[in-house]
């Protein structure tokens, strides 16, 4: 991953923006840098944020904390992108013992200096509790991908060095802001923070420092994925299986998931059309057809934050050598075995969890089928090229990491 980091494009950056406080148009700067690498942050993955002192209408100087806002992309971020909330207040949180993500969101809204400003990130006490200036956050590919397999931590120290801690997944808001401030204030010398499942933090004091980190804890990564890339004796990693993987007809199978998708077990005729999104690359029919495609590909989403967007398993239709009226059943029993086990699913951690929670539509959202390709769905067009793009890079992730280590 290249360092895009210019310093002459950063003052220019700054200079152009008179009316934006210098650190968060150099903020704003190095966001842009990061939202250019889809690898990092697709889809709204990750937040960035700045601390700095404005000045108030009433001319007190204030410790302001500037963080992403909800709806806002990386790659095209503004000023007006990063709302601003009283930094001094969102610390003394860290003495509450629990916290609520309904009352932490409202803290949030009451102690913005912009009410016309976007909603901030769920991660915001994440930014405030941690001490530096400059703080990146993203879902790096490479570094979610090492993560997701059993036991990471020694590979990834190898990997990363010294200066980098290594967290268990835990839930965003208040419990992750806490875990994160504790593991810096132990290991005050480090540099990053991964946390596994979900992504990797890096800081400093300085914006080109903290953005420098970030590329380069993550190249690091994707530099050991891609020398592990060896052809193993059993199985190369590459092999398909053309005997059982011919080119299937779009033509034929596409209309019959439609059909499929809009058949509602739970609530009849609440569903709207869902449109599709066909991905048919050389490159995924290759990796859907490799030894073991199956198991590779139907283990869940690189980070919880993919299942809004894609739920957290795909849909495996293996038509190979069906005629229409056989497909046809084929994708319906398909179809009706996801939807028994995501409603299973949904009752079952209703009940472990002793909350109530309202069932979503129990239709896939990405469906691998070898001969075709990936197929996302979506109830706009816009939804389903969402899913198609993170299905897409989960596709390659796991196939990197198919060849180090079972995914988990």
């Amino acid at each position: 991953m290249n360092n895009r980091y210019n310093s002459n494009d950063a003052r220019n950056f700054v200079s152009t923006h008179p009316h934006c406080h210098p650190d968060l148009a150099l903020r704003v700067y190095t966001s842009r840098l990061i939202g250019q690498e889809q690898s990092l942050v697709l889809h709204g993955g990750g937040n960035t944020s700045v601390k700095a002192t404005v000045t108030t209408l009433l001319g007190d100087q204030t410790d302001t904390l500037f963080i992403k806002g909800s709806g806002w992309d990386l790659a095209t971020i503004e000023p007006q992108g990063f709302p601003a909330l009283d930094l001094n207040y969102l610390r003394r949180l860290r003495t509450l013992e629990t916290l609520s993500d309904e009352e932490m969101v409202n803290q949030f809204k009451t102690h913005m200096q912009d009410s016309s400003a976007p909603n901030p990130s769920i991660e915001t006490l994440v930014h405030a509790f941690l001490p530096h200036r400059f703080i990146d956050h993203t879902h790096a590919d490479a570094i979610v991908t090492l993560t997701n397999m059993a036991d990471p931590e020694t590979r990834l120290k190898s990997i990363l060095g010294e200066m980098v801690a290594i967290l268990p997944w835990t839930m965003p808001g208040f419990p992750l802001a806490l875990a994160l401030a504790e593991c810096y204030e132990n290991r005050p010398d480090i540099e990053a923070i991964i946390l596994r499942n979900h992504g990797i933090f890096t800081f400093a004091d300085d914006a080109e420092l903290a953005y420098g980190r970030m590329i380069h804890y993550v190249t690091l990564a994707e530099e050991y994925l891609q020398a592990s890339q060896t052809v193993t004796k059993a199985q190369p990693a590459n092999t398909t299986d053309s005997s059982r993987h011919s080119r299937l007809d779009p033509t034929i199978i596409l209309p019959l998931l439609r059909g499929a998708l809009t058949i509602d077990p739970v609530t009849p005729g609440t569903i709207p059309p869902f449109l599709l999104h066909v991905r048919d690359s050389e490159i995924i029919q290759r990796c859907l057809g490799r030894h073991n495609s199956q198991t590779i590909y139907t283990t869940g989403v690189l980070t919880p934050d993919h299942v809004i967007r894609t739920k957290n398993y795909p849909l495996w239709l293996d038509l190979q050598g069906r005629d229409e009226d056989q497909t046809a059943l084929a994708i319906s029993e398909a179809m009706a075995t996801y939807e028994q086990s995501y409603i299973r699913n949904f009752h079952a951690q209703v009940t472990a969890k002793q909350v109530k929670r309202t069932l979503l539509d129990p239709k896939p959202r990405v469906i691998l089928i070898p001969g075709l390709g990936i197929i996302t769905a979506g109830v706009t067009e816009k939804a389903a090229a969402i899913a198609a793009d993170i299905a897409e890079h989960t596709l390659m992730a796991k196939t990197l990491g198919a060849a180090i280590a079972p995914y988990q």
